[in-house]
């Protein structure tokens, strides 16, 4: 039923009757247009008429995927590029081509996509979803809907749990915490969850542990462990103690970690956290207010530890951001720092709001957007593919797929 929607959505938007073969991009009666991938994953075409094409993602008999987004909408009068993928986004297992549409909805060019898309010979060994933000309770969005609509999807695509990055709720009560655990306890799959500033209460009391406990049936730091191919992959947990952001973590919590993740380091480790590090992923061209990073003693020695440990990936949330803002920082989903090509840090991934993401113009923040963001994470033997969600429609967006190598 779920696919049903997106046909009927996609085909809201656009008309496919005219579909030719996928190595025959040009129509009878229409202009063709010519498109390639150039360095740096960006896409040029060229056009013989001035029109608006949107780019989609094709199966292999040249119909779009309805399962994603469009690429893109061009106004060829004003511009013929798309430049928002970066260089560690891929193009989707189902996708054989990038089909190109002109205004009334006829497929009049094709895009080889051989260059952007990766091998696929391998089946992914386990996925889970991903989402931070939730923030129940907050009464100008609609976080409750929003978060089942997220389990619903994670569930229809077979994922062994879900992970949050922190802020499930809006002001840590009680009252939201249950509706956190009345949704979830209806799930035969597990959600496992950490902290964030939101989900404590005051800087100076914390986080009411007990209540936490009570409600999500984990502790502040927990940890989870998937076996595969003799190969193990650690799931670290490191929940905030206190709305602060010079000391949000117990002194325990961060030794915790510190052993976890030595006595890790020749496994890889998934480390989960509420909030980013300020340069790395995250931190939209510092829009984000200073006030609220992580700051001093305790944000060296966590980047520290990303440094150290580069077995590690690392996801937070904190700031909202839609996946779609890479537009304008090509490192404000995912990062990693490379010395002579070769990886000097772990992955830092930021995860968008899954209750209310917040868009931006590239130096302010516009505002609260009426969507819901997450991923699914697919996981290889050597390698994670990330794609990204918006919830409201039930497709994949395009620009929020990655692969992160080991």
């Amino acid at each position: 039923m779920r696919r049903l929607f997106k046909y009927l959505a996609f085909f809201a938007v656009i008309a496919t009757s005219c579909v030719k073969s996928p190595n025959n991009g040009t129509l009878e009666g229409h202009s063709a247009v010519t498109g390639e991938f150039l360095e740096g994953n960006r896409i040029e075409i060229t056009a013989e008429e001035e029109d608006v094409y949107t780019l989609v993602y094709e199966d292999g008999a040249a119909k779009p995927l309805a399962d994603f987004a469009p690429i893109c909408v061009l106004d060829y009068s004003k511009l013929n590029y798309y430049k928002d993928f970066i260089e560690i986004n891929v193009a989707p297992r189902e996708a054989e081509c990038i089909g190109i549409y002109n205004s009334k909805g006829a497929r009049c060019g094709v895009i080889d996509i051989s260059s952007f898309k990766p091998d696929y010979s391998e089946e992914p060994a386990y996925s889970f979803g991903l989402l931070s933000d939730v923030h129940l309770g907050k009464t100008e969005v609609f976080p409750e809907e929003d978060f089942k609509n997220a389990l619903d999807f994670f569930e229809s695509e077979g994922v062994i749990w879900t992970c949050i990055c922190g802020d499930i709720t809006q002001k840590g009560k009680e009252t939201e915490l249950k509706m956190y655990k009345d949704i979830v306890s209806k799930r035969e799959w597990p959600v496992y969850v950490t902290t964030g500033n939101h989900d404590c209460t005051t800087s100076s009391k914390g986080i009411n542990a007990q209540l936490w406990t009570m409600y999500t049936g984990q502790p502040i730091v927990h940890e989870q462990t998937v076996s595969m191919n003799n190969k193990t992959d650690h799931f670290l947990f490191l929940g905030m103690s206190y709305y602060n952001f010079k000391t949000p973590y117990l002194e325990s919590s961060l030794t915790w970690l510190e052993n976890k993740l030595e006595a890790y380091k020749d496994e890889r480790c998934f480390v989960f956290t509420h909030l980013f590090f300020p340069d790395r992923a995250g931190n939209l061209n510092y829009i984000y207010p200073s006030e609220n990073w992580l700051q001093g003693e305790q944000l060296e020695r966590l980047e520290g530890l990303c440094d150290r440990y580069i077995n590690s990936i690392w996801f937070s949330g904190h700031s909202h951001w839609k996946w779609d803002l890479q537009k304008f920082q090509r490192r404000a989903n995912v990062h990693r720092l490379y010395l002579l090509s070769e990886p000097f840090t772990g992955w830092c991934v930021h995860v968008p709001s899954c209750g209310f993401p917040i868009t931006s113009d590239g130096t302010t923040r516009v505002g609260i957007e009426e969507d819901s963001e997450g991923a699914i994470v697919q996981v290889y033997e050597n390698h994670i593919d990330i794609h990204g969600i918006n919830f409201k429609d039930g497709r994949y967006l395009p620009v929020g797929v990655y692969r992160l190598e080991d």
